[in-house]
C-alpha cells in the first residue's frame, strides 16, 4: 500500500467524521426548536440544558477537526 492510498483513507476517514458531527448538529438544533417547545416546562428545560451540553461538545469537536485538520 502506497503513501498516496493511506492518505486517500485517512481523507475519506476524515470526510466520513466531519459529515457525522453536521448531522449530528443538525439533529440537535432540529430536537431543540421543533420536539422541545411541546414538552411540559420542567422537561422542557432539563432536555434544553442537555442539548445545550451535546451541542457544546460537537461544537468542539467540529473546531477540533478544523483546527486540526487544515492543512
Amino acid at each position: 500500500m502506497s503513501i498516496f492510498q493511506y492518505f486517500n483513507t485517512f481523507h475519506d476517514f476524515v470526510d466520513e467524521q466531519k459529515n457525522r458531527s453536521d448531522e449530528k448538529i443538525a439533529e440537535l438544533k432540529r430536537e431543540y426548536y421543533e420536539v422541545t417547545p411541546n414538552l411540559p416546562r420542567k422537561t422542557k428545560k432539563k432536555r434544553r440544558k442537555e442539548l445545550n451540553k451535546e451541542y457544546s461538545f460537537w461544537m468542539s469537536v467540529r473546531k477540533w477537526e478544523q483546527d486540526m485538520f487544515n492543512w
